[in-house]
């Protein structure tokens, strides 16, 4: 029979080890927080499209006393409560869009969340929010319009994974 036993006694190798043992769960906490933070961003771009029916373009010049616009354009945008992004009508959807970050509680419009320790969440309190993201009731008409999950649609794998790196370099 033959036995070989070894044992790394490097402590620089074993300082590294701890270092990135205690750093990584930390790391994976700062991705979820930038990841969240991304995600609420997107999906308030979501919720700022035009909420009139067109807008007028061109340059506002004074011509004999009178204001006129040259290169006057009517541009199309989406009619109001539909579209994509979805139209602001009273801001209110856009009001009531928040984010927790991980280990957070919040109570807002009458709705209690909580994160986990590993979990990042984006929500709307608006009564009417999942009418306009799920396309239901009142909504129909204009389908679905997903601004958080479309927001969400990232890599959000990289937001972690970038962070690891840092503590594992």
């Amino acid at each position: 029979m033959l036995i070989l036993k070894f044992v790394i006694d490097d402590k620089n190798l074993n300082h590294k080890l701890d270092r990135m043992k205690m750093g990584i769960p930390a790391a994976i906490q700062s991705g979820i927080e930038k990841a969240t933070k991304k995600i609420h961003r997107e999906a308030h771009k979501n919720l700022s499209g035009a909420g009139a029916k067109s807008r007028i373009t061109g340059k506002a010049v004074k011509e004999n006393g009178k204001w006129k616009i040259k290169g006057r354009k009517n541009i199309p945008q989406s009619i109001p409560g539909g579209g994509w992004p979805v139209p602001v009508r009273t801001g209110w959807l856009r009001q009531m869009l928040y984010f927790l970050l991980p280990g957070e509680t919040s109570g807002n419009g009458g709705l209690t969340v909580t994160a986990g320790h590993f979990e990042g969440v984006v929500y709307n309190a608006a009564e009417y929010a999942d009418v306009i993201h799920e396309g239901r009731g009142s909504s129909r008409k204009f389908g679905k319009r997903p601004f958080i999950t479309q927001a969400a649609n990232l890599n959000l794998g990289s937001f972690i994974e970038s962070e690891i790196d840092k503590v594992t370099d």
